[in-house]
């Protein structure tokens, strides 16, 4: 199933944060939600110009910003533009 936001929405799909490791034991830390996701989708501008996101983009945004969202089986986050912090850039 394809999804198409609406607006200036972003959908987004969270990366895995790292695990830490104590000793032997990986915990893995589900006490919050990824900062930090790939841009899926994006929906478009009431004036038609176009979004600062485009498909592919790493972005980073706040824990609590955005709306859950399950799609075939897969976990994701709807976000409005404005919520997005930024774009991830790797200059290695």
């Amino acid at each position: 199933m394809e999804f198409k936001p609406n607006g200036t929405k972003v959908l987004i799909e969270p990366l895995q944060e790292n695990e830490v490791i104590h000793g032997k034991i990986i915990v893995e830390n589900q006490t919050r939600r990824s900062q930090k996701g790939i841009v899926i989708a994006c929906g478009m501008k009431e004036d038609g110009s176009p979004m600062h996101f485009t498909p592919g983009d790493k972005v980073m945004f706040s824990s609590v910003a955005g709306s859950n969202l399950e799609l075939n089986g897969k976990a994701y986050l709807l976000l409005r533009q404005e919520e997005i912090w930024g774009t991830l850039v790797d200059y290695s």
